[in-house]
């Protein structure tokens, strides 16, 4: 299923707000809450460095898949997704 390029347009896009760097460390995480409760999330620092423009998160599995999430998509500025 593709998602038609109409859907997306300068409209949705936002000035690029002023940044700082974000630094987080293993040893004091910030954990919070998401979307799925078989998942613990990590919260690097990002959303708030950006002024909400990206977020990064460190995403860890509990539990197998409890449900599916069937297929969907994020309306977003940017995304970055590393996956080990």
């Amino acid at each position: 299923m593709a998602v038609e390029a109409a859907t997306l347009s300068k409209e949705t896009s936002r000035p690029q707000p002023a940044m700082k760097a974000a630094v987080t460390s293993a040893k004091a995480p910030n954990y919070v809450e998401g979307r799925r409760t078989f998942f613990k999330y990590r919260d690097l620092g990002v959303t708030a460095a950006s002024n909400g423009w990206m977020r990064a998160q460190v995403t860890t599995a509990l539990t197998g898949m409890t449900k599916p999430t069937g297929w969907h998509y994020h309306v977003c500025e940017g995304q970055f997704v590393y996956t080990l």
